[in-house]
């Protein structure tokens, strides 16, 4: 979910508006889901674990 965040006081409504359209175009463009797709599907076949320590 993408929302605006940090913007100051006396920014301009069309500025805000101008850059979170930049950042859907970015994402609608980078084809998220086939990319999520592909390494899951690589995780299946070569049998790889990611993980994190908290």
């Amino acid at each position: 979910m993408i929302y605006p965040e940090n913007v100051s006081e006396n920014a301009k409504p069309e500025k805000v508006i101008d850059e979170y359209t930049k950042i859907l175009s970015y994402l609608d463009n980078s084809y998220i889901k086939k990319l999520c797709g592909e390494i899951a599907l690589k995780v299946v076949k070569y049998g790889c674990y990611y993980g994190y320590l908290v």
